[in-house]
């Protein structure tokens, strides 16, 4: 297709470009950050910010509990009394405000389930290092410390341990570890598990 014939649809949000349709956005409710998911944007019959167009499983998604008289594909309209949204395309964020009425009760699950993360895998060591040196007339007692603080994340899991050296003029101690454990979050109860030496005595 020539260059003069292309045409593109595009919103202008606050000075910012972007595509009409899905964009993957952190949507917070009422302040409150809820998931990262994917939004679907359609003109604003209002004008200004594009409306974000919720279907009936970003709903379910997002907690909220408000299905839409009409037949359409925005479970939530644009004219629903005290709805008010905001996009900010730098920091690719939507912000919804609903009234309470139309949010799910979650007392205990505070957070949904699909918004846990597993984490990036991820390698992670720490060192710490002291040495010194005392001189008393013609003795002179010398010292050596060493801390290491290893650790792997790899699916969800985090593996940690603590081990250190030491070594004085009359001895040294052996690497010895203080604790060793794995911990694991669950969005099911809203916790997590640790197994293993995760004190120091």
């Amino acid at each position: 297709m020539p260059a003069a014939l292309m045409w593109i649809s595009v919103f202008l949000i606050r000075g910012v470009l972007f595509l009409r349709g899905s964009i993957l956005l952190a949507v917070y409710i009422n302040g409150e950050f809820i998931i990262r998911q994917n939004i679907h944007f359609i003109r604003s019959l209002k004008g200004g910010d594009p409306f974000p167009c919720l279907s009936a499983k970003d709903t379910a998604a997002l907690g909220i509990n408000y299905t839409s008289e009409e037949n359409s594909v925005c479970q939530v309209p644009e004219n629903l009394p005290d709805f008010l949204w905001k996009t900010d395309m730098n920091s690719r964020r939507l912000s919804l405000t609903l009234p309470q009425l139309y949010l799910q009760n979650n007392d205990y699950f505070t957070t949904s389930p699909r918004s846990w993360q597993a984490g990036e895998p991820a390698l992670l060591m720490n060192y710490d290092y002291s040495y010194s040196d005392t001189r008393s007339g013609e003795q002179t007692d010398t010292s050596q410390y060493l801390g290491l603080q290893g650790g792997v994340n790899l699916l969800g899991w985090r593996l940690r341990n603590e081990s250190t050296w030491s070594r004085t003029d009359s001895r040294e101690s052996p690497l010895s570890s203080l604790r060793t454990y794995i911990q694991r979050d669950y969005a099911w109860g809203q916790g997590g598990g640790v197994y293993g030496r995760a004190g120091v005595e």
